[in-house]
């Protein structure tokens, strides 16, 4: 809990699955918040079809803190992003650049 806020938290592919999200929602989270590493390609696509899916499925917001750039054997696609209760974009990071993302 951060202030008055739950902190439903994800790793990665848990945002693929709506069962996931929902069963912390049901919990009482505020906020669904996913460590992640979506890669170049496929990866950035999903990202951007599941995190909206997921804030409007539980009308939470949604956070995924995604890595930027190369790590181990894998090019991620950065782009750490807010998402609204309603599906909407509130702030993005750059898909390159390591970056800080505050949304209020």
């Amino acid at each position: 809990m951060i202030k008055d806020w739950n902190i439903g938290p994800g790793i990665c592919y848990d945002a693929g699955f709506p069962e996931h999200s929902r069963i912390l929602a049901q919990a009482g989270c505020h906020v669904y918040l996913v460590s992640s590493l979506f890669s170049k390609g496929v990866g950035y696509l999903e990202s951007r079809i599941w995190f909206p899916a997921r804030a409007l499925d539980n009308t939470i917001n949604t956070v995924m803190a995604n890595h930027a750039g190369k790590t181990g054997v894998w090019e991620a696609c950065g782009g750490s992003a807010v998402w609204d209760p309603f599906g909407q974009l509130v702030a993005e990071a750059s898909e390159s650049d390591q970056e800080v993302v505050i949304a209020d």
